[in-house]
């Protein structure tokens, strides 16, 4: 009987580290977006109080290294080739 119980707590134990690791690894995935988020609003607010050419590629150049599209402003990007 304890044999059986053993494996149960076992098998128990092992959803739980599972989940832990599940967790661990959202977390780190959303303050990376934040970090990013962050990141764009920093170049958006230094783009709007500048209002210059210098500024306005920042934010540019933060907003395609987020992965959205210049072209029809989507992330990801929905061109499929009507721009070239």
């Amino acid at each position: 009987m304890s044999e059986i119980f053993e494996r149960i707590l076992q098998e128990k134990q092992n959803e739980i580290d599972l989940l832990k690791a599940r967790e661990a690894s959202s977390n780190k995935a959303w303050q990376g977006h934040f970090r990013q988020y962050e990141e764009l609003v920093q170049a958006a607010f230094m783009a709007l109080d500048n209002n210059s050419p210098e500024c306005h590629f920042h934010l540019k150049q933060v907003l395609v290294k987020q992965g959205w599209c210049t072209m029809c402003e989507c992330s990801p990007c929905e061109c499929e080739g009507q721009y070239d």
